[in-house]
């Protein structure tokens, strides 16, 4: 088997995350691996410039309603946004759309919301994901040993010889599959 670059601290079950539906756990699971990346400078369709920090990710419901597929519905993505803001594991930011006066460029002093349909008329949403470690790269099994080691020595729940043993003989069948 092979390293899937995916680290679960023995913390999880005390963690909100624990308590999230299935949809909305891989919803943050999905997004934790979208916003694993460099900062970066989205250039919007009304001409904005949105900073894309590490741990952020620039998107849509549509979008993460076509990107998660398996079906579902904008109430259904929309209602797990919902839950996982309630668990705060992640905060939404709305980018609106500015509109422009003549030739000169976007600024604040013509930011507003349009009266079209409901008053609101928002280009994107910049999502911060919380809970997660950013590593630049891919996780290898050194990185993971390293951790397994630094919450050895932090974690109770591996004091105990019987764990221990079992963690011991675990790293030995993985030392002589060579992973």
């Amino acid at each position: 088997m092979g390293d899937f670059g995916v680290y679960v601290s023995s913390q999880f079950e005390q963690g909100p995350l624990w308590a999230l539906s299935a949809r909305g756990l891989r919803l943050w699971m999905f997004l934790a691996m979208k916003a694993q990346h460099p900062p970066t400078v989205r250039m919007m369709a009304d001409g904005q410039r949105i900073t894309v920090g590490n741990g952020q990710w620039l998107t849509s419901a549509r979008k993460l309603l076509r990107d998660m597929g398996r079906g579902g519905s904008l109430r259904t993505i929309t209602r797990d946004l919902e839950e996982l803001k309630a668990a705060g594991v992640i905060t939404v930011q709305p980018i609106e759309r500015r509109y422009q006066t003549g030739n000169r460029d976007v600024t604040e002093t013509v930011t507003g919301t349009a009266p079209q349909g409901n008053g609101v008329n928002v280009l994107a949403t910049l999502v911060t994901v919380a809970g997660i470690e950013l590593r630049q790269g891919d996780v290898t099994k050194r990185v993971t040993q390293l951790i397994s080691k630094r919450d050895e020595k932090a974690s109770p729940s591996l004091s105990s010889l019987k764990e221990r043993q079992e963690w011991e003989r675990a790293e030995r069948i993985l030392a002589a599959e060579g992973r």
